[in-house]
């Protein structure tokens, strides 16, 4: 977890993961690039698979 975020939460903050943006983002760039409807929930599902090191 990036520092700022913990620096956040010690104050009370309420932090989000960026995740579901960058999955969007990359459906919308996979769309443009190949004219082609991507799967969010799988790129989401690969996405956090590939962060927990599995």
């Amino acid at each position: 977890k990036a520092r700022f975020l913990e620096e956040a939460e010690k104050v009370g903050a309420e932090t989000i993961s960026g995740l579901g943006m960058l999955v969007h983002q990359g459906a919308a760039s996979f769309k443009i690039w190949t004219g082609r409807e991507a799967p969010p929930q799988t790129m989401e599902n690969s996405t956090k698979k590939a962060l927990e090191g599995k």
